[in-house]
């Protein structure tokens, strides 16, 4: 998908941990933050350790340890930064909603998020020494679906603005985006079964779609993108694939391009420690 339309989503959910959920959770209108694990099990401690496997670069390592309260909501985040250990810590307002993430090694940033009474996400703002960097504005409509967003760099310069509209059922059925004093769509298809879920968008020089592909159990088993342009063409297809306790096992990615092919596998092992 072009940068255009993705900016504010890519600023919206880039400190947010659970980056895959969300994407899923995006299509479907629902954007309330509360990273909770998703397991029967109360969680202490879980060790991730994902594995990328590149054809065209060398192998890359992530290793992450995440922390949870007693139910089940993660406080810490650790994982390798320059030479030592980097930490993330989260904190909860009122009915366990995520209020602020910030990182004790880069204490200068943080990242506060703000809810409306009935619970639906307002405000995402990145802040350095009390200075707004960028922030992330909704509004929602009587029936509590997003219809409005803006992305605000400083206090009150707006980047983009994306407009929602729904069906009769109640879905996206598309997005306006305004930036750059230029107006672009994005149109929703769904299918039958409403186990897939098609975005159309196009600007001056793109034309793309992404399709979303999801099992019985509504996870996203694979995503498919398109595009073509004057200079270029490509396909990606991101195949997943799934633990028991549907977690997240591996991810398959390949890229065809007019500049040639590309794979990459990223595997992720989960070590739980659990509650006694």
């Amino acid at each position: 998908m072009p940068k255009i339309f993705l900016l504010s989503i890519i600023f919206f959910y880039s400190h947010y941990c659970f980056a895959q959920t969300n994407e899923a959770a995006y299509i479907q209108g629902n954007i309330s933050i509360s990273p909770k694990i998703f397991s029967q099990n109360k969680i202490k401690k879980e060790v991730i350790f994902s594995v990328y496997m590149n054809r065209a670069k060398e192998d890359s390592f992530i290793h992450k340890t995440k922390f949870y309260d007693s139910t089940g909501y993660i406080t810490k985040e650790t994982y390798p930064f320059l030479t030592g250990t980097g930490t993330t810590l989260f904190s909860y307002g009122p009915h366990n909603k995520l209020i602020k993430e910030y990182s004790p090694d880069t204490p200068s940033e943080d990242v506060e998020y703000s809810y409306d009474q009935y619970g639906n996400l307002i405000n995402t703002s990145k802040k350095s020494n009390d200075k707004k960097l960028r922030s992330v504005r909704s509004e929602y409509n009587a029936q509590q679906q997003l219809i409005k967003r803006l992305d605000i760099v400083g206090d009150n310069d707006i980047n983009s603005t994306e407009q929602y509209c729904y069906n009769a059922t109640g879905k996206i059925d598309s997005i306006i985006i305004f930036q750059n004093s230029e107006r672009y769509v994005q149109y929703y298809q769904y299918s039958k079964d409403n186990d897939t879920v098609t975005i159309f968008y196009n600007n001056k020089t793109i034309n793309g779609n992404n399709r979303y592909i999801y099992n019985k159990d509504k996870q996203l088993l694979m995503t498919i993108t398109r595009e073509t342009s004057q200079q270029y063409s490509k396909e990606v297809v991101v195949e997943f694939f799934y633990n028991a306790d549907g977690t997240i096992r591996q991810e398959n990615t390949s890229s065809s391009e007019s500049q040639g092919t590309y794979s990459s596998v990223r595997q992720t092992s989960y070590d739980h420690y659990y509650f006694q």
